[in-house]
């Protein structure tokens, strides 16, 4: 399954290593690499399955948006993408605040953040796939109750006709 990633973080190093992270990974995902929100906000017309996001993203520009604001105007335009916050911020404030604007997770940048993010997009992009299943099968379940409701007229037409 093709899907695309897109990775926000103003830390060159950072956004390499998830890069190859992402590309090791899921070879089959187009990666997408930003340095801050703004730029990722005018390609959010390539419908990422996933992004993931760093908390501070103002080493390069001061004026550039953080990933809180970032991560509304993702949601206001993006509602259903799966945002996973990857940070070295370890405050649970800061954490709760990101779910409440609906970040998927909040991880911290520490030994396991790798294996925790590969877990989270996991989840994400089968939560979507999932969802896309059900969408075909209440299409198809549409169909055939339309089908069973004609099929049962004509069965009373043909009777009323005898």
């Amino acid at each position: 399954m093709a899907f695309k990633i897109f990775i926000i973080d103003d830390d060159a190093t950072m956004r390499e290593m998830l890069k190859d992270f992402c590309a090791t990974k899921y070879g089959e995902a187009e990666i997408f690499a930003y340095e801050t929100g703004e730029a990722a906000l005018e390609d959010l017309y390539r419908r990422p399955a996933v992004i993931i996001l760093d908390y501070h993203l103002d080493s390069v520009d001061r004026n550039a948006m953080d990933g809180i604001q970032a991560l509304i105007r993702i949601k206001e335009l993006l509602p259903n993408t799966p945002v996973i916050f990857l940070s070295s911020q370890d405050n649970p404030q800061i954490a709760a605040d990101t779910v409440k604007h609906g970040a998927y997770d909040y991880i911290v940048k520490n030994e396991n953040a790798f294996n925790r993010l590969e877990i989270m997009i996991n989840n994400s992009t089968g939560h979507l796939s999932l969802r896309k299943q059900l969408s075909v099968q209440r299409t198809f379940n549409i169909v055939l109750a339309i089908l069973l409701v004609v099929g049962l007229i004509g069965f009373i037409v043909s009777r009323c006709m005898k």
